[in-house]
């Protein structure tokens, strides 16, 4: 589903917007290639899909949990539908709003990640090296670079800061 900013009124939130738009031109839908996440789905897949997701997932999964279910839908079913403008968001409106939910998004996507089996770790690293490839390299992506900084930066921190936390344990 097309996502967007709801109302975006500042220099913060209009970027943020762009930064939106650039992902869903291309209409990636892979999983392990897409930032796009689907919030509708057929019943039968999705009951399918939970029946392969480890039980013990659930008692730690944090920030994982939309693309695990969607990973395992797309297994049983490659049939994606596309609903433009379906989704809204209300976007931090600072750029310290913006850097510390991407720091957060950082330091806990670290949590549990080496208890995820093989096959979503695996998906996630793919989602993450394959990011500038599901992007159209438009005016709305090259205007919305210094959001992505922001947000690369404070995610790339948060990971850091989490990795050395745990060594230091």
């Amino acid at each position: 589903m097309e996502e967007d900013s709801y109302e975006p009124s500042n220099i913060v939130e209009k970027l943020t917007s762009l930064d939106r738009k650039a992902y869903h031109k291309k209409r990636v839908v892979n999983p392990s290639k897409s930032v796009l996440l689907p919030r509708v789905f057929r019943r039968n897949v999705i009951v399918e899909a939970f029946k392969k997701i480890p039980k013990d997932l659930f008692e730690f999964v944090i920030l994982q949990d939309h693309a695990i279910i969607y990973h395992e839908c797309y297994k049983i079913s490659k049939k994606v539908g596309y609903v433009p403008q379906a989704v809204y968001h209300r976007e931090p409106k600072t750029i310290k709003e913006l850097f510390g939910h991407y720091y957060t998004w950082g330091t806990r996507s670290l949590e549990g990640f080496e208890r995820l089996p093989k096959e979503y770790q695996e998906m996630f690293l793919k989602k993450l090296n394959s990011r500038s490839k599901s992007v159209d390299f438009g005016l709305d992506f090259m205007l919305s670079l210094p959001i992505l900084a922001i947000k690369g930066t404070g995610y790339y921190l948060g990971n850091y800061s989490a990795k050395l936390k745990a060594i230091s344990k």
